[in-house]
């Protein structure tokens, strides 16, 4: 099973659409965009659109893991806050500081896009 991925970032809003390249099935989210890091938005986004194709974080961090990106999964001791958000898996966690390159940002979003 392959996935393509596409994220809309806008002023108000990030969309974000998955397509299992199998299928044809298209899913969707939107979430508000976070300025500050662009990132969280987008993840938030993905997120919701892979639930809806029911892939598991743990699924989702593993085959991250294998392509050697460092990235986990849990509810981060949240338990409400991810009930409360339909999370109750969990979700996948990519840490991006200040000292990250664009290129190692564009890599593991072209990552996720090619999770099968």
């Amino acid at each position: 099973m392959a996935w393509r991925i596409g994220v809309d970032i806008g002023g108000t809003f990030t969309d974000v659409a998955v397509v299992d390249d199998a299928s044809g099935r298209i899913g969707a989210a939107k979430t508000l965009t976070t300025p500050r890091d662009f990132t969280t938005g987008v993840l938030e986004a993905l997120g919701s659109a892979m639930r809806t194709y029911t892939i598991a974080p743990g699924e989702v961090a593993a085959r991250l893991g294998e392509r050697g990106f460092a990235v986990w999964h849990g509810n981060y001791y949240a338990l409400e806050v991810m009930k409360r958000l339909g999370l109750e898996d969990g979700a996948v966690r990519v840490g991006f500081v200040h000292y990250n390159t664009i290129e190692e940002v564009d890599r593991i979003l072209d990552e996720l896009a090619r999770l099968e």
